[in-house]
């Protein structure tokens, strides 16, 4: 019976942070400001204008203001 308990506990963290993960990744892409500068930085991502990473640190940096 602990061995099932302790299953549980663990399925129920790893659906907590599941969950958890899809509300942020739904907000991040639905918020107009960030779908603006994704389009943006993913074109100067292409075009070689900026390195991924630091698109990716712009993008993140901007739901933090």
């Amino acid at each position: 019976m602990v061995g099932l308990k302790k299953n549980r506990s663990s399925q129920n963290r790893f659906w907590f942070h599941q969950t958890l993960q899809n509300f942020i990744k739904n907000k991040f892409y639905t918020s107009p400001s960030i779908k603006n500068k994704l389009e943006e930085l993913e074109e100067l991502v292409s075009i070689g204008n900026i390195d991924p990473i630091n698109a990716a640190k712009e993008l993140f940096d901007l739901i933090l203001k």
